[in-house]
């Protein structure tokens, strides 16, 4: 094998690679029951083995889809799948999709070319029995809606948000993208690379010193039993045997405003100054009420007032925990990673430079602050509830 069929087979395989992963992540994820790899059916009065899938998935109502990696378009390859997929299907009739799969990775040639692929095939400009030409992202995006398909909206929102700080932590943890950013191996292909690089440029990381990068959605509870800001606890190691620790909080949505924060008003009061009872007394009449209509005027302006020394404790409170109980080294989140369902947009900042994000935006919520105030669903009286404006 000359050194060009060498190197393309090697990133055959490591995009093979990549894919697998991506793979286990939707296993783990409950999105799809389970997958075999190197997938081979045919007639039985030939050859039952003749054809050829690197993927077959298999969904909780046991559809099936098949998967093909590549990494370049190659007329040659097209028609091998073609003839492999269109076969598979006739011979198995629960296969309901075929799909060619690239990496996120690829230029924006290549890129340009898969596009104009998938357009021939959605648009049925050519007999094919291939479904969709699609980026690494735009599967696991297609396998989510397909598996959330039917559930609650309430329950979707809940798993995707979830799942998504899964996604993000086996993004950072992927070697291969390590490779790649690094340059260590220009036949790195990686998982959802663009993501990766993102972050990682985001956090400011040092590069040429790192040895490995690990993350983990494993992050222990407040010591009051709640839910910590910090989403994905992510450390980056040194050839020195130095770390450093960076705590995202993840946010993914398709409104223009989240919550961000929900406790009590004593909780609120304890955290920004447990000596000030006139501000404590003020929180537990708004808590009680539940919206600036019935709080009324009188007191909109006091608490504006007494909560006008604390906003940027509050804000940072809000946004990360910062301030509050818990283990500043893990549960107080630095940074905030924000994904918009609609534009399938990642950003990445630190908490700080997000409330710059609101002043040079303009931002203004209720009693002064740059948040909304109001209550949970069903549950007013109980606890104050914030939401912020998203910025991507």
């Amino acid at each position: 094998m000359d050194e060009s069929n060498k190197s393309k087979s090697i990133r055959g395989r490591n995009a093979f690679s990549n894919l697998n992963e991506l793979l286990k992540l939707c296993i783990n994820n409950k999105y799809i029951k389970t997958y075999e790899t190197n997938y081979r059916s045919g007639y039985i009065q030939f050859n039952p083995k003749q054809f050829h899938a690197q993927f077959k998935i298999v969904f909780f109502n046991d559809k099936k889809w098949l998967l093909y990696s590549t990494t370049s378009l190659r007329t040659d390859r097209v028609k091998g799948l073609q003839w492999d997929s269109y076969h598979i299907q006739k011979i198995q009739k629960d296969i309901s999709k075929c799909i060619i799969v690239y990496p996120d990775s690829i230029n924006s040639t290549e890129r340009h070319k898969f596009i104009k692929q998938n357009i021939k095939y959605t648009q049925k400009k050519e007999f094919s029995s291939i479904n969709y030409v699609i980026s690494q992202s735009e599967l696991y995006q297609l396998i989510e809606e397909y598996a959330l398909k039917g559930k609650s909206k309430g329950h979707k929102y809940d798993l995707k948000g979830k799942n998504f700080e899964n996604h993000v932590a086996a993004i950072l943890f992927n070697s291969d993208n390590l490779n790649k950013l690094k340059g260590t191996s220009s036949l790195s292909i990686g998982l959802n690379y663009n993501v990766f690089s993102v972050i990682v440029t985001t956090l400011g990381i040092d590069l040429i010193n790192l040895s490995a990068i690990t993350a983990t959605t494993d992050i222990p509870k407040l010591p009051n039993k709640g839910i910590p800001k910090t989403d994905i606890l992510v450390t980056a190691k040194y050839n020195n045997s130095s770390k450093e620790c960076y705590k995202l909080s993840c946010k993914r949505t398709s409104k223009n405003h989240v919550t961000v924060h929900q406790y009590t008003a004593d909780a609120f009061s304890n955290t920004l100054d447990p000596s000030n009872h006139e501000l404590r007394k003020l929180l537990n009449m708004f808590q009680n009420v539940g919206s600036i209509k019935k709080f009324g005027k009188d007191n909109e302006i006091a608490l504006t007032n007494k909560l006008k020394p604390y906003n940027v404790a509050l804000t940072l409170w809000a946004l990360g925990g910062i301030g509050g109980i818990g283990n500043p080294e893990i549960h107080w989140a630095s940074h905030l990673l924000i994904f918009i369902d609609e534009r399938k947009v990642f950003s990445l900042h630190h908490v700080n430079d997000y409330i710059n994000l609101y002043k040079s935006n303009n931002v203004h919520g209720n009693f002064g602050t740059f948040f909304k105030w109001t209550y949970p669903s069903k549950q007013r009286g109980k606890y104050i509830q914030l939401k912020s404006q998203i910025f991507s």
